[in-house]
C-alpha cells in the first residue's frame, strides 16, 4: 500500500514537471517592438495639432501632391476628433512631384497667418492643381486669396530660406529612418505597416494602453 502511494505521488509529480515544461515551451517569447525615437521623428519645425502633452503622437511624412495622402487625410483627422486631448498629430514633409515643394510651401506660408491646417485642407480637396507640368503658384495665391490670407505676406513667406531649409532637412532625413514613401505614419515611434482605419486606431489604442 504504501509502495503504491509512493509510486502514486511520483507519477503526479513527474507529470507536473512536464505539464510545467510544455507550458513554457509553449510560451510564445515577446518580441521587442522597433521605435523610432521621438526627438528623430518630431522637429522644432515640425507642424503639430492637438495636446502637446498628449500620450500619443502620430508622425505623418506626406506630400501634398500625394493622392494616397489626400484619400488618408479624412481617417487621420476622423481618428484625431475621436481621441481629443490624448492624440497628436505632427507633419514631415516628403516631397517626390513637380509641385509638391511650393504646394509644402504654400502650408507653411498660411502657416504663418494662422491657417496651415485650413490650407492643408484645401490642398488636398482641391486636386486641379495636382501633376500639372507649370509651377501652380498663382493658384495657390488664389487659394490664399480666397483663404483672406494677406497675399503679399504669403508671396514673401513661400520664398522663406528658412522654411525652405526645413522642408529639404525633411527630405533628407526620411530614408534614415525608414520612409520609402507617402503616406508613412508613425505612433509613438512605432511605424504603421498598413494604410487603414483600423490599423491606425489599433496602434492608438495600443500606446494608450501601454502609457
Amino acid at each position: 500500500m504504501k509502495n503504491n502511494k509512493i509510486l502514486l505521488l511520483t507519477t503526479l509529480a513527474i507529470l507536473a514537471i512536464f505539464a510545467i515544461a510544455s507550458f513554457t515551451l509553449k510560451k510564445e517569447p515577446k518580441v521587442a517592438v522597433t521605435r523610432i525615437p521621438q526627438e528623430q521623428l518630431v522637429k522644432f519645425h515640425s507642424p503639430s495639432l492637438g495636446n502637446a502633452n498628449a500620450k500619443v503622437t502620430i508622425v505623418e511624412f506626406l506630400d501634398p501632391e500625394c493622392e494616397s495622402c489626400a484619400a488618408f487625410y479624412p481617417t487621420v483627422k476622423g481618428l484625431l476628433s475621436e481621441y481629443p486631448d490624448k492624440v497628436r498629430f505632427v507633419v514631415r514633409y516628403m516631397l517626390y512631384h513637380g509641385n509638391s515643394k511650393l504646394a509644402a510651401l504654400a502650408t507653411e506660408a498660411a502657416g504663418k497667418q494662422g491657417k496651415y491646417w485650413e490650407m492643408q485642407a484645401q490642398l488636398f480637396h482641391q486636386t486641379d492643381w495636382t501633376h500639372q507640368e507649370d509651377p501652380q503658384t498663382k493658384k495657390f495665391e488664389e487659394i490664399a486669396n480666397g483663404m483672406g490670407l494677406d497675399v503679399k505676406k504669403f508671396q514673401e513667406d513661400m520664398k522663406d530660406p528658412g522654411t525652405i531649409a526645413n522642408i529639404e532637412a525633411d527630405f533628407q532625413e526620411g530614408p534614415t529612418i525608414g520612409v520609402k514613401g507617402t503616406p508613412t505614419i508613425f505612433v509613438n515611434g512605432r511605424k504603421l505597416d498598413e494604410l487603414s482605419y483600423s490599423s491606425l486606431k489599433g496602434l492608438i489604442e495600443d500606446e494608450l494602453k501601454a502609457n
